[in-house]
């Protein structure tokens, strides 16, 4: 019996050959590979157990998606998820074929173009702000592309991993063009200073209970999931210890995680006045919202909570800032612009890029300098203009110097 190898997906594998079929088995560890051999070894005997070249995409998917729980991240699961469902779902001819019924040794390179051009022209009715019905397109260029490459990994390990088919039929498939506005031209921008003070100036107009959550998060760049997953316990002797966020697990259902987004996630930030007032009011809020009795302080308590005083909801949060938007006059924004503004506000403040790189918790300064490369051009003029070199009253610029034979 062969024995229990580890694949480049971290994921571990276990083979056996009966009647000359090779039976793959799959799983986080070695135990669970082994386990999953083993009931398909009894499905094949019993008669259940399909040849590797009779699958569907569907079944192939089945046992594919099976390994990798337990190796990647519970998130990273849910969305693949949706996305596999909707490849599955897809009708893709006249004949009403779903793909997901396809055969792995049928499906070709016109099938995945088909499902391509279906997903990026489907559309679906909504109602506009005027109450009228109107055709908008379901899914993003983006989701679809993020859709097809999902695919293209499925059918990939077919071909490399399971040895079931000899090519990779979405391999030649390239994503399509996004001409759709960035995000961080939209929705993850950095707010102007006018934009800020309307925004301030409304969700403390119209009450917000997240307002100290929106001041904490825009004068320290921290992520929404960061600030919702921070304890009382977490903020002591002027600083701020960034050492887990929130996340969602394959259901969907939020809770806090054992470690950060990345590791350089993991920071420790100075607690400034400005973060300082913010907590101390949101305590107080929590106080009084809650009618909290006791004295005695809780430090793995959560220092921001939803109003029912449970995990913050980052879905909540951002309709809570859409409403103040519509309400201020200002273009709608997500969370997230807060950490975008920040880090803006803090590089046309003259902060050095390493630094704002460890503030915001990114593993190569590559992504902070690639992120925010528009305001370091628009710093540039001056920051360079104040570069003193020591020829300033040496040099006389204002001289034309000849050569003597000239």
């Amino acid at each position: 019996m062969a024995r229990v190898k580890k694949r480049a997906d971290n994921r571990y594998c276990k083979t056996r050959r009966l009647n000359g079929h090779k039976i793959y088995g799959y799983g986080a560890t070695e135990k669970a590979a082994i386990e999953d051999l083993e009931k398909k070894v009894n499905e094949y005997k019993n008669g259940r157990y399909k040849k590797a070249k009779e699958l569907t995409l569907d079944e192939y998917h089945e046992r594919w998606a099976a390994g990798r729980d337990g190796v990647v991240k519970p998130a990273t699961i849910r969305k693949q998820k949706f996305q596999y469902t909707t490849i599955s779902n897809t009708i893709i001819d006249k004949a009403k074929t779903r793909f997901g019924s396809l055969k792995l040794t049928e499906i070709e390179a016109q099938n995945v173009r088909d499902l391509q051009r279906i997903l990026v022209s489907e559309t679906v009715e909504r109602k506009n702000e005027d109450g009228k019905t109107e055709h908008v397109l379901k899914y993003k260029v983006s989701s679809v592309n993020d859709t097809i490459a999902l695919l293209k990994h499925i059918l990939y390990d077919a071909v490399n991993v399971d040895e079931i088919i000899a090519r990779n039929p979405a391999a030649g498939i390239k994503a399509l063009k996004n001409t759709a506005e960035k995000a961080n031209k939209t929705i993850h921008r950095a707010l102007t200073i006018e934009e800020t003070k309307k925004f301030f100036d409304m969700a403390a107009e119209r009450k917000s209970w997240y307002y100290n959550l929106y001041a904490f998060m825009i004068n320290s760049g921290m992520r929404c999931g960061e600030v919702a997953a921070l304890k009382r316990s977490e903020i002591r002797n002027g600083k701020i210890i960034i050492s887990h966020t929130y996340t969602k697990d394959e259901f969907g259902c939020y809770y806090i995680g054992d470690t950060t987004k990345t590791p350089s996630g993991k920071r420790t930030l100075e607690l400034t006045s400005n973060l300082n007032a913010a907590v101390e009011n949101q305590l107080k809020q929590n106080s009084l919202f809650f009618n909290s009795k006791s004295k005695v302080v809780d430090p793995n308590e959560s220092v921001f909570k939803s109003p029912d005083g449970l995990m913050i909801r980052e879905s909540s949060v951002n309709r809570d800032i859409e409403a103040i938007c519509k309400k201020a006059g200002i273009d709608r924004f997500t969370s997230h612009a807060f950490r975008d503004t920040y880090a803006t506000r803090a590089l046309e403040s003259g902060m050095n890029i390493k630094t704002l790189q460890t503030v915001l918790g990114h593993a190569d300064i590559s992504v902070t300098m690639n992120t925010y490369a528009h305001v370091m051009e628009t710093t540039r003029a001056a920051e360079m203009a104040a570069v003193k070199t020591g020829t300033e009253n040496i040099v006389d610029l204002t001289t034309v110097l000849l050569p003597k034979n000239r």
